[in-house]
């Protein structure tokens, strides 16, 4: 049995313990059953003690080290806290993420994609190893999960209807993906067709606005934005935020333009001064 805190969120005739805490209210908390699987001392570095705890939902951690420092005789108190697993959800569950984030999509197996949807397996599986037991249920083929029903996936341990949804979910999207014709991109070839494509963006304004075109290998557009506003200058223009965002779209080439709201078509000193700066980089 333990007795949960004054500072914890239950609630006693509608409010939080916290909240009557603070008002200076004296509550009497009763002592409820919690579990407490095991219980090992990692190690011992005086003043401080470190231990590694199982236990069940709606367990006081700081009231046990309260408990812990009382049977010793000595006091204690938490000092820091780290989760490794929270119900079904271990630490393992979390390196998917991370390698997707590290390596990139293509670098994850499809028991790895799965497990970043399903987030956690169950007491005996990680995530990636329900997901494993999922594909080989249907031959390790993408085709066949997808004719799954929700009850179906629910039939796995550790798939509740949320999960369940989350995968059936994943699979509508690539299918409409698969369905549907990718866009085409413009594909720059001369001076005139960059034209076309900025001109909606820098007639008739009554200032100067920066723009760049990001171009790939086929020299089609995959990108363009508007880099300054209201003055074009060595200051507003800076080459390392239009590098930035060339390499974050993987551009090959990229393409600046901007406007005269004077009419005059002749670049200016500073605008020759401005590319010998972007060029130079």
């Amino acid at each position: 049995m333990q007795k949960p805190p004054i500072y914890s969120a239950l609630k006693k005739d509608g409010k939080k313990l916290y909240e009557l805490a603070r008002a200076g209210e004296s509550v009497e908390v009763e002592a409820r059953p919690v579990t407490i699987h095991s219980l090992k001392i990692t190690a011992i570095e005086l003043p401080l003690l470190s231990f590694e705890v199982v236990c069940s939902k709606g367990t006081y951690i700081r009231s046990l080290a309260h408990d812990l420092g009382t049977q010793l005789q000595c006091g204690g108190y938490l000092y820091s806290l780290r989760r490794t697993k929270i119900g079904d959800y271990s630490v393992d569950d979390a390196l998917e993420g991370e390698k997707l984030l590290e390596k990139g999509r293509s670098a994850l197996s499809d028991a790895e994609l799965i497990a970043i949807l399903i987030g956690s397996g169950n007491r005996e599986q990680t995530a990636v190893d329900l997901a494993k037991e999922i594909l080989r249920s249907v031959g390790n083929n993408w085709n066949e999960l997808a004719q799954l029903s929700i009850q179906d996936l629910m039939q796995f341990k550790g798939i509740g209807e949320a999960k369940a949804v989350s995968i059936a979910t994943a699979i509508e999207i690539g299918r409409r993906r698969a369905a549907q014709a990718p866009i085409e991109k413009p594909k720059i070839s001369s001076s005139q067709q960059a034209y076309e494509i900025l001109v909606p963006h820098l007639s008739d304004l009554p200032t100067e606005e920066f723009w760049v075109l990001f171009l790939n290998q086929g020299n089609q557009v995959i990108g363009k934005e508007q880099i300054s506003r209201g003055g074009i200058n060595q200051t507003l223009v800076d080459p390392r935020l239009i590098f930035k965002k060339a390499l974050g779209l993987h551009a090959v080439s990229i393409i600046l333009a901007h406007n005269h709201p004077s009419g005059q078509l002749k670049a200016s000193a500073a605008d020759h001064k401005l590319t010998q700066k972007l060029k130079e980089g």
